[in-house]
């Protein structure tokens, strides 16, 4: 008879390789959970078939953040900022030393918005007046159907 002697160095191999199989098996799962959450939240970027005249594209703000904080939008897309935070904020457009003028919401309470109609194509960047390391950027894309004017509107 043939007698068979396992060492305790070849249990515990075993037991390592078993934990590392499951672990791995575990591994992949979160790594394929994580990458669908991403692909779906990221909207495939590009032209945004979602936005023109009489869309509407929402900002959110935080505190102490833009929501998203880059938008891309046809001409004549409205954007609204709705404020989510516990503080007031702005949207202002231009940079804290160099405003441009084209919109400025005033403080935006707390479930409170501010919405701007954008029709001429460029990049419009703005930020927070209350707390200026808060920024944003708006590309404007050219759209066939044309648009008017800029028109900024406070909803209370």
């Amino acid at each position: 008879m043939h007698k068979t002697t396992i060492k305790f160095a070849d249990l515990v191999f075993i037991h390592w390789r078993l934990h590392m199989q499951s672990f791995t098996k575990v591994f992949f799962k979160v790594c394929l959970v994580i990458a669908t959450v991403v692909i779906l939240s990221c909207g495939g970027g590009g032209n945004n078939s979602n936005t023109g005249p009489g869309k509407t594209v929402t900002v959110n703000v935080g505190d102490n953040f833009f929501d998203p904080a880059s938008i891309t939008v046809n001409a004549g897309t409205t954007v609204m900022w709705r404020n989510m935070g516990g503080h007031n904020h702005t949207a202002t457009s231009g940079a804290p030393n160099a405003r441009s003028g084209l919109f400025d919401s005033g403080p935006i309470a707390t479930n409170q918005t501010f919405q701007f109609t954008v029709s001429n194509t460029g990049t419009i960047v703005y930020f927070c007046t209350i707390h200026p390391e808060m920024t944003g950027t708006i590309i404007v894309q050219a759209n066939s159907g044309g648009g008017g004017g800029y028109s900024p509107t406070a909803t209370h």
